[in-house]
């Protein structure tokens, strides 16, 4: 009994002190001057870019919205979106969070949806894709 607890407890202090230290190393590093963005291109069945209605980026782990400002400050150029940036670092989590994007075409009405598990790196710099399209297109 003694021996399976004194193995808990040392497990339990190897950990906490592992995992400080991961962080640790954060407090001497500074974050590039890089600005990462994550985001996808909306098309048509031709290949070209389209402003879809309704865009929408939700994080199901928080169930809150990605867009920052209005859809027009989101679409950079004709087609594509802003899923996430650094801006939104602290709004995702280490691990990945499953993003769900949205767009109804603007003629034809009919929706598309797509996944992206967007992550921040371990000092918390930067946000990555981790899986996802590119490009979304209505067929």
């Amino acid at each position: 009994m003694k021996r399976g607890f004194i193995i808990t407890l040392i497990s339990f202090v190897v950990v906490l002190a592992f995992g400080k230290q991961i962080k640790r190393h954060c407090a001497s590093l500074m974050c590039s001057d890089d600005f990462k963005i994550v985001s996808v291109r909306f098309k048509d069945a031709l290949g070209n870019p389209i402003a879809v209605k309704d865009f929408k980026a939700v994080n199901l782990r928080t169930r809150q919205s990605m867009v920052v400002g209005s859809v027009t400050d989101t679409m950079y150029s004709k087609g594509n979106y802003t899923i996430a940036s650094d801006l939104h670092v602290k709004k995702v989590s280490e691990e990945g969070d499953t993003i769900i994007v949205s767009g109804i075409h603007p003629d034809s009405n009919i929706g598309q949806v797509a996944k992206l598990v967007i992550a921040r790196d371990d000092c918390s710099c930067h946000v990555a894709k981790l899986a996802g399209p590119e490009e979304i297109v209505f067929h």
